[in-house]
């Protein structure tokens, strides 16, 4: 399971990349989690956790895909739960 901070970021990334059209390059996902969250600074950790997790976020051919917008704690809850 995830600490707090951890699993906001992965819900503020998730919800970045549904609201920004869905289809976000893998090489700009480091600018963009480094402007939400300052903590993030190793481009290739960023890029295996999210190559690794598929039940939330897909990445096919370079391009970053969220599977579902996450509102609410409780579905936050349970989609984290799931990785």
């Amino acid at each position: 399971m995830f600490d707090l901070s951890t699993a906001e970021f992965i819900v503020e990334l998730n919800n970045f990349i549904w609201e920004h059209g869905n289809r976000i390059p893998i090489e700009s996902l480091p600018s963009i989690a480094e402007k939400l969250n300052e903590k993030v600074k190793n481009k290739n950790e960023l890029i295996k956790f999210l190559e690794g997790n598929g039940k939330l976020l897909s990445v096919t051919n370079g391009i970053v895909s969220a599977k579902a917008r996450i509102d609410g704690f409780e579905q936050a809850c349970e989609l984290l739960g799931r990785l």
